[in-house]
């Protein structure tokens, strides 16, 4: 009678072919029962087209030939998310009628920086308060009222909170804004 086993080479960097658990390297040896439990996942943050090559090699028990199959290429299509950004919020003192940097109010950070994800903000204001760009102009809002920001304009100091008119009155003294961070995947459009 003769044993199946498999034989698992040419891993690509980036994926992480198992079988019962057990991470598997070029050259590994698994049974047939374990082959039936053979997961493949990407390392985290990465995406694209991988492969591995796996080997069957059937033994005879009672001489220990084996005879192998040809080698057959298993490819792997790893499709790309969006990985939840960081967000960083500060407290600020502002000044009356002066325009505040947003950038000192708040910032992200992409976790994935492979460069295939694009971070941007919504934020929610009191009413009367304003985001304006470096010339004055009323940033977008979405259908919630939320200004949108991008990042790449936030980095560079281009986007101010303005405040209402007599924002200093006791009723507006201390205010909250609200800021959500979003990063899209720009291959899938998936957003985070």
């Amino acid at each position: 009678s003769e044993t199946l086993t498999y034989i698992i080479n040419n891993i690509q960097e980036g994926l992480i072919v198992s079988a019962d658990g057990r991470e598997l390297s070029n050259g590994d040896e698994i049974t047939a029962a374990e082959a039936q439990s053979l997961t493949v996942v990407g390392e985290e943050h990465v995406a694209g087209t991988f492969t591995f090559d796996i080997t069957a090699v059937a033994t005879e028990a009672e001489n220990d030939d084996s005879a192998s199959s040809n080698t057959q290429t298993v490819t792997v299509e790893i499709t790309p998310v969006a990985d939840e950004p960081r967000l960083f919020v500060r407290n600020q003192t502002v000044d009356e009628d002066a325009l505040t940097p947003a950038i000192d109010l708040f910032s992200g950070l992409l976790v994935d920086e492979d460069g295939s994800e694009t971070l941007r903000f919504e934020v929610e204001l009191p009413e009367g308060f304003e985001l304006v760009d470096e010339n004055g102009n009323v940033l977008t809002q979405d259908t919630d009222g939320n200004w949108l920001v991008s990042d790449t304009e936030l980095q560079a100091g281009n986007i101010f909170l303005k405040q209402k008119e007599d924002a200093s009155r006791a009723t507006d003294a201390t205010f909250d804004i609200t800021v959500t961070a979003i990063a899209t995947e720009t291959s899938t459009g998936e957003e985070a």
